[in-house]
């Protein structure tokens, strides 16, 4: 399965160590310029922009949006970063990795199916890339993963997991 992404997902997975996770569970990931710039190409001293460009052009490939798909996503109420993820995902019907609340409502109106770094663990999970989920959502929190108590505890029980 291909999937469009934000910066954020990815940069979580890189500075936890568990980029090649999202590797396993999607064929490809696409990311608009915005967020090539925001995850690796402004700063590449940033922790994750070493793991992030040694992927780039494998499974992670940055695939330009057209400036209608970037409009409707403005138009939806998102930031220019996550415009270019949603507007990306809806121009080519992709599911899009964000987590970010505003960006996923924006993509919630248009339309476009989201998940989150922690629906990417549980997608692993159902895979069987992931014994647990607990674990990589810890240290995805560790690295700055916002997640309420209750959305842990619902991420930890979809999982099968005791809270």
């Amino acid at each position: 399965m291909v999937a469009a992404a934000d910066a954020s997902p990815l940069i979580l997975f890189a500075r936890a160590g568990r980029l090649t996770l999202i590797a396993e569970v999607f064929d490809e990931v696409w990311i608009p310029p915005r967020v090539a710039g925001e995850s690796f190409r402004n700063d590449p001293t940033r922790p994750g922009a070493i793991a992030l460009t040694s992927v780039l052009g494998d499974w992670l490939r940055e695939v330009p949006v057209s400036e209608n798909a970037l409009t409707t996503a403005r138009a939806a109420g998102a930031g220019r970063g996550e415009a270019e993820a949603i507007g990306l995902a809806l121009e080519h019907s992709l599911p899009l990795i964000i987590d970010d609340r505003l960006g996923r409502r924006a993509a919630q109106s248009l339309g476009v199916t989201i998940i989150g770094s922690a629906g990417v663990l549980l997608l692993a999970k159902r895979l069987g890339l992931l014994d647990e989920v607990r674990p990589t959502l810890d240290d995805l929190r560790a690295q700055g993963l916002r997640l309420s108590s209750s959305i842990y505890r619902q991420v930890l029980a979809a999982a099968g997991e005791p809270p």
